[in-house]
């Protein structure tokens, strides 16, 4: 499943006719109201399961979330008379599990929608997926490349889909041992530290390659992801998960006209816009529609890199500006250090870091923000994921 909700506006587009001298141009802004589903498809033969996302696009001014489609019925039928109709999940998302799917039969997807009709696509096939050979890295003075690599002996796969789950494990600049619960200082529990954290996000590049002009279906070394130094993803412990499918030709033409509008569109001298053909639309033809739908068996490899795997040179982690204050257990001039505040004075749930003594006696604590001592401040959790080490 690809994440659509980035790409969607940029397929809102004005045709501009540009003469005489080139000079710096804002075209003017889509106000009109913008009615294009989106559908993103899969059957996956491996765990017999089948996905189904439906968005809506918006125009390229608006600032909110891509509305989902909800309440739709959704349904996938083969040409043997099986039908599968899928659950409705939330956010526009449609799943069923348990599925028996046959190899040699050719599937459709169906959508009744209440306000944009019906929506059908061509049949398909599913295809096979030779394993993934390997998924290797490489680091360079300011980051790291992933790799995967990948053949079919038989020559008959020539066209390749890959997407990934990036999960990392990463800190904040300081431990927050202390804070202030109802009007005094107590240690945290162990449950309650908030310094480590584990983040997961599915991929948004589109990475497809072809194996065509090649005399072997080899694919050496193709770039998945680029991860520079400065990124938590390499601040401890940096797992992918990379999924291979073989998909038709139809699909791959679909995902390089995607990836060429996106990336490409935005200069004078770029790739002009042009319609994107997928095979899903509407049954009447009334309302536009965009996306592709597709079945096959998927391939799966993991690959970790810890922090001690890189190079010295890529190991040092940026505070990113944090810093230190202190908090005045008693405050006067016998305490021999400045006080940005004093604890009567601290607010409930503050991020005390570690205590400040003199000769054994306890005279204040250090203290951080929220930003700098709770890793959940950029988007993490604090719970291990199931497959870490």
């Amino acid at each position: 499943m690809y994440k659509w909700s980035h790409v969607v506006k940029r397929l809102i587009f004005i045709s501009i006719v540009v003469t005489g001298c080139v000079e710096p141009y804002s075209p003017p802004a889509i106000n009109k109201n913008i009615s294009i589903v989106v559908v993103d498809g899969f059957i996956n033969g491996t765990d017999g399961s089948a996905t189904v996302r439906l968005t809506k696009a918006v125009a390229l001014i608006e600032e909110d979330e891509y509305p989902t489609v909800t309440g739709a019925v959704v349904k996938i039928r083969s040409e043997k008379g099986d039908s599968y109709t899928l659950s409705e999940e939330g956010s526009g998302q449609y799943t069923a599990h348990g599925l028996i799917v046959d190899p040699a039969t050719k599937y459709q997807l169906t959508i009744h929608t209440s306000g944009d009709g019906d929506i059908i696509s061509d049949y398909i096939s599913l295809t096979q997926t030779p394993p993934i050979d390997s998924i290797t890295w490489r680091p360079d003075e300011a980051g790291i490349t992933i790799y995967v690599n990948t053949h079919d002996d038989t020559k008959r796969s020539r066209y390749y889909h890959w997407d990934y789950v990036e999960t990392w494990n990463y800190q904040s600049p300081y431990m927050s041992q202390f804070t202030k619960l109802n009007g005094e200082i107590i240690s945290r529990e162990p449950k309650d530290l908030t310094s480590i954290c584990y983040k997961t996000v599915p991929s948004t590049n589109i990475v497809v390659g072809s194996t065509v002009r090649l005399s072997e279906d080899v694919v050496h070394d193709l770039p998945l992801t680029y991860i520079p130094q400065e990124d938590s993803k390499l601040s401890i412990l940096y797992s992918i998960l990379v999924r291979q499918r073989v998909i038709e030709e139809t699909e791959y033409k679909f995902w390089q006209d995607l990836q060429k509008v996106t990336e490409s569109v935005g200069g004078l001298f770029d790739s002009q816009p042009y319609e994107i053909l997928g095979n899903v639309h509407a049954m009447d033809g009334s309302v536009p529609v965009l996306g592709y739908f597709s079945a096959g068996f998927m391939a799966e490899k993991r690959l970790f890199v810890s922090l001690q795997d890189l190079p010295k040179e890529l190991q040092k982690r940026p505070f990113n500006g944090c810093h230190l204050d202190s908090v005045c257990l008693i405050a006067g001039p016998s305490v021999p250090f400045q006080c940005a505040i004093d604890v009567p004075n601290l607010p409930e749930n503050s991020y005390l870091i570690s205590t400040i003594t003199l000769d054994g006696a306890l005279l204040g604590y250090t203290m951080s923000t929220m930003a700098c001592a709770d890793c959940r401040v950029q988007g993490g959790v604090l719970e291990k994921p199931d497959f870490w080490p």
